[in-house]
């Protein structure tokens, strides 16, 4: 009895078959693809730390209703949150954590997202306004680029 009890806390703790969570994102966004939008997108970002990448589904009909669905996976799928991405919002990825980039006629915020204890969490590293010729600041993290519902195989490479 002891020893049952001590290998399903183990089973617990595995992380999920990659199968299985290929399987969760590709349902997720087949169902999303159902709804006619320009921006159809998604990207892959391990922000969890667990070496399985959560999946951002953006999804609206312009810049200015565009919305990120984050999603994971652990035993199941569940959607961890979902951002206003309008305001022309780039994403740049850190190691356990992205930043969204926002600008929008002169005016920019840059916020750092990550997890606490399975939470998103949230902090603005900058703002401002743009005087005269000055240009937009740059991240130096690298770029999230995001791929069309239509290609799957970023999901199937994982």
């Amino acid at each position: 009895m002891f020893i049952y009890l001590i290998s399903v806390s183990l089973m617990a703790n595995a992380a999920p078959a990659k199968s299985a969570v290929k399987k969760a994102y590709i349902a997720q966004i087949r169902k999303m693809s159902q709804y006619e939008n320009q921006f159809r997108k998604y990207f892959l970002l391990d922000i969890s730390g667990d070496g399985i990448p959560e999946l951002f589904v953006r999804t609206g009909s312009c810049e200015a209703d565009a919305q990120i669905h984050i999603y994971t996976y652990n035993t199941r799928l569940s959607r961890l949150a979902t951002l206003n991405a309008g305001q022309h919002m780039d994403f740049y990825q850190g190691k356990g954590y992205f930043l969204g980039y926002h600008g929008h006629m002169g005016s920019w915020k840059i916020t750092k997202y990550y997890l606490k204890n399975g939470k998103l969490m949230q902090r603005v590293m900058g703002s401002g306004e743009l005087k005269g010729d000055q240009d937009y600041p740059e991240p130096t993290e690298i770029g999230v680029y995001e791929v069309d519902f239509d290609n799957l195989g970023p999901i199937q490479s994982m």
